[in-house]
């Protein structure tokens, strides 16, 4: 989680609150850019504001309970794709 703060705000982002999720504990499983999962390439506005998707831990039970059920969250992906040595490792 550290790594991923340090990251996004050397590329010129601002962070908002952690959102916190059930999964491993300070483990980021997504990027949030107004209430939106980015997807791995996609593009966001210099200088906006993201919101990181962190794992609990395994005691971590959320606040709420409110579930909307109208749209459902979009699946964090579960593998981590293979890095290129020569691709950009831009998140963004």
């Amino acid at each position: 989680m550290r790594q991923a703060e340090a990251r996004i705000l050397a590329s010129g982002f601002k962070l908002d609150e952690i959102e916190y999720m059930a999964g491993e504990k300070d483990w980021v499983y997504g990027v949030k850019y107004q209430e939106r999962l980015l997807r791995m390439g996609e593009q966001v506005p210099i200088g906006a504001t993201l919101t990181l998707l962190v794992g609990g831990g395994e005691d971590w039970v959320p606040d709420t309970l409110d579930v909307d059920e109208e749209e459902p969250e979009e699946p964090v992906e579960k593998t981590v794709p293979r890095k290129n040595p020569s691709t950009d490792e831009s998140w963004f």
